[in-house]
């Protein structure tokens, strides 16, 4: 059993709330210029919702395995639901365990390994009694929503 953070929480300056600001408005601008009312208007509204989500800080989450599944705070996801799992291995970064599931709104499951508490090894050891291991990346869409600060 682990815990983690849901995502890693970068504090924002005003100045990245003003950079937002400014590409939102001159986008909606173009938009109504254009005459594109309805683009510009989705603009705003996706700014806004953008916006509001950069405050939230993350949940810390409880993680265990166990023979008839993974639990996450509590909630049994069952190994069949998994298609493959990965546990990355980065110099530089803690372990992550990624998990293929058969799922459309989250085909891949990101957790991260907290090393003090458990062994990434022994997460890979144990998870290939019941799911198959195969290469898996994280998306190229996480790894730009973390550039930006998310």
């Amino acid at each position: 059993m682990w815990s983690g953070y849901e995502f890693d929480y970068r504090e924002k300056t005003p100045d990245w709330y003003w950079a937002v600001g400014i590409i939102v408005v001159s986008m909606a601008a173009a938009s109504f210029i254009y005459q594109n009312p309805l683009f510009g208007v989705f603009i705003i509204l996706a700014g806004v919702f953008l916006l509001m989500t950069a405050k939230k800080e993350p949940q810390l989450i409880d993680y265990e395995l166990t023979e008839k599944g993974l639990l996450i705070n509590g909630k049994l996801r069952s190994h069949m639901e998994f298609h493959a799992f990965y546990v990355t291995d980065h110099k530089y970064s803690p372990p992550k365990l990624l998990l293929q599931t058969n799922r459309l709104s989250s085909p891949i499951l990101i957790i991260p390994i907290e090393t003090d508490y458990v062994d990434a090894k022994t997460i890979r050891e144990f998870l290939l009694d019941y799911v198959p291991e195969e290469k898996i990346h994280e998306p190229l869409s996480l790894k730009f929503m973390e550039f930006l600060g998310f």
